[in-house]
């Protein structure tokens, strides 16, 4: 139970390619862009919120 806990909830054993909250947001705007769906698994699974409006590199 420990490790499914640790594995679904917790996300314990992602790789974490992204350091900071900015950049998992930028990664995830480079992913929508690109229409990279591995990339955009990637900073769901390091827990980047979906819901959280996305910087444009144009301000918008």
């Amino acid at each position: 139970k420990d490790f499914i806990m640790a594995k679904y909830t917790e996300k314990r054993f992602a790789r974490k390619k992204c350091p900071d909250a900015l950049s998992k947001l930028h990664t995830l705007c480079d992913a929508v862009k690109a229409r990279d769906i591995f990339s955009l698994i990637q900073v769901y699974a390091e827990g980047v919120d979906l819901m959280e409006p996305i910087p444009l590199a144009n301000g918008h």
